[in-house]
């Protein structure tokens, strides 16, 4: 299996998490996962309005090859994450889940597009990421991470 292949059977399998959540009820979605966290809605939004940014931003550049194309987190996080839940506040629970399920697929179908060497080339940045390990770095680990908090708050909701 190439690494873009592992890379888009990561990516891909988010998916199918985010779509599960249909089945939570108003009230564990809307509640924070712990003291000083968001709610399961607000960490699903803040992902979906990151794969947005990317897929609009970034590598709508990389597959049209324009010009210089920088990979590197978005320097202002925090206001980025604090905009993207703000911006989603009037949006019910399965539009949430089927934006994000949408900018994941085209990401995806983007992906799938790019020869294998544009996984390896060497991008300008404070990191000098590869598309394969800024995806690794900054998405595969970020969902996982989230994905892991809410599985745990799911489970103690639950007991």
């Amino acid at each position: 299996m190439s690494n873009s292949s592992l890379l888009i059977q990561q990516l891909t399998s988010f998916i199918p998490f985010v779509q599960s959540l249909r089945e939570v009820d108003e009230s564990t979605w809307t509640t924070p996962i712990k003291d000083g966290k968001w709610p399961v809605r607000d960490i699903i939004t803040h992902i979906m309005k990151w794969d947005e940014n990317f897929l609009e931003t970034t590598l709508s550049k990389i597959i049209e090859q324009q010009g210089a194309v920088f990979l590197q987190e978005n320097l202002d996080f925090l206001a980025f994450n604090s905009q993207a839940v703000e911006s989603c506040k009037t949006l019910t629970q399965d539009e949430i889940i089927d934006k994000s399920v949408f900018y994941r697929t085209e990401i995806l179908v983007k992906l799938k597009e790019l020869p294998d060497s544009a996984y390896l080339t060497v991008y300008p940045g404070r990191d000098s990421y590869t598309l394969e390990s800024f995806f690794q770095d900054l998405f595969v680990s970020h969902d996982n991470h989230h994905r892991s908090q809410i599985e745990e708050f799911l489970a103690d909701r639950r007991s």
